[in-house]
């Protein structure tokens, strides 16, 4: 009896060391996603930067809301922006004729 019992446990401890595998390597799989989003982040933030210097002007604040104030005059030109298709196809053609990347 006591072996049915030992190989339970030992079939139990399995399944929770293969449980505890497979929830580190998904939570690797995630940190893993959040750097490269962080990345492409701020290599996006960094050519706006350096095409619209004036964004460097805007303050960081203490709060969400403060920053959303602060920031809105940008968020309210890249909104109009992004819902003008038609000035942005204008863009892309203009794009693939340039050189200058």
């Amino acid at each position: 009896m006591s072996d049915i019992n030992e190989k339970i446990k030992k079939e139990k401890e399995e399944i929770e060391q293969s449980r505890r595998r497979t929830e580190l390597q998904t939570i690797r799989e995630q940190k893993k996603q959040e750097k490269t989003i962080i990345r492409r982040q701020i290599i996006i933030g960094q050519m706006v930067q350096k095409y619209f210097p004036e964004v460097l002007n805007f303050q960081l604040h203490p709060t969400v809301k403060e920053n959303k104030i602060e920031f809105m005059s940008l968020e309210n030109f890249l909104y109009l922006l992004s819902t003008d298709k038609e000035y942005i196809e204008k863009l892309k053609k203009r794009i693939t004729n340039t050189s200058k990347p």
